[in-house]
C-alpha cells in the first residue's frame, strides 16, 4: 500500500568506497511503492549522482551540504554528520509523516514499519536494536526511524543543538542515545525481520537476513 502522507529521507554519504552509488539510492523505486516522496540528503562530492530523470520519475528531491560546516561540532561516531544530514532532509519534508533511513542501507518492505508508525503517532518508531543485548524498550536503533514530521524535526534540531554545544554526558555518546534523549515521547520497535530482504550496515560489516540467521548466537534473535 502506498502512503502519500509519508516521505522517506535517505541521509549520509552518497557513494560506496568504490565510488558507485550506495544501495539505498538504487532502492528508492522500492521505497516509492510505500511512500509518496523521497529526499536524498547528502554531502557535496565530485562523484556520480542520480540523474534528473531518476529523481523526477521517483518524486525525489536531492540536496547537498558542505561537511566542513560541521567539522567543529561534537563528532563521536560521526553523530555530527548523521544529525546534520538528517535535519537538512527533515526541513524539506512536506508530508505529515517521515521515515529516516541511510543511503548505504536498503529495506525491501516498509509496510509494517509504516503501520506501526501510524498506530503510534506520538511515539518514535525505530527498527529494533537487534545487534545489542537489550530488553528494555527505552533503547532505540538510529538506522530506521520514523514518526510525525514535526516531532522528528524537533528531535534532530535538539540533537544538533546538543552536539553544537558539546552538551553530551559521557554515557550518551552513542548517536542513538543522543537522539532518544532529544525525542519528546516514548518509542516503539519494529523487528528487523518485518522489513523483508534488507542490507544493514554496522561499522564496515554488511548484515543481511541470511547473515543474521547464521549469527543468531551473537545477536538478539526475535522473529515477529
Amino acid at each position: 500500500m502506498k502512503h502519500d502522507d509519508v516521505t522517506i529521507v535517505l541521509q549520509g554519504p552518497l557513494h560506496t568506497k568504490g565510488g558507485s552509488l550506495c544501495r539505498g539510492i538504487h532502492n528508492i523505486p522500492t521505497y516509492m511503492k510505500f511512500v509518496g516522496a523521497s529526499i536524498i540528503s547528502t554531502w557535496k562530492n565530485d562523484g556520480i549522482k542520480p540523474t534528473k530523470r531518476f529523481l523526477a520519475s521517483n518524486n525525489t528531491t536531492y540536496i547537498e551540504d558542505d561537511p566542513e560546516k560541521y567539522s567543529k561540532v561534537f563528532n563521536w561516531m560521526n553523530v555530527n554528520f548523521q544529525v546534520a544530514s538528517s535535519l537538512n532532509g527533515m526541513r524539506k519534508v512536506k508530508t505529515k509523516y517521515v521515515i529516516k533511513v541511510r543511503c548505504d542501507e536498503k529495506y525491501e518492505d516498509m509496510s509494517v514499519f509504516i503501520k506501526t508508525m501510524k498506530e503510534n503517532p506520538e511515539m518514535l518508531t525505530t527498527q529494533e536494536p537487534f545487534y545489542r543485548d537489550v530488553t528494555e524498550k527505552k533503547y532505540i536503533s538510529d538506522h530506521v526511524m520514523g514518526g510525525l514530521t514535526t516531532k522528528m524535526t524537533d528531535m534532530f534540531e535538539e540533537a544538533y543543538e546538543i552536539c553544537e554545544k558539546f552538551d553530551v554526558p559521557k554515557k550518551d555518546y552513542a548517536p542513538e542515545n543522543i537522539l532518544k534523549k532529544s525525542f519528546d515521547g516514548d518509542n516503539v520497535w519494529v523487528s528487523i525481520f518485518d522489513f523483508g530482504d534488507f542490507l544493514f550496515k554496522m561499522n564496515t560489516e554488511r548484515i543481511t537476513r541470511a547473515a543474521i540467521k547464521k549469527m543468531k548466537g551473537n545477536f538478539k534473535w526475535q522473529k515477529s
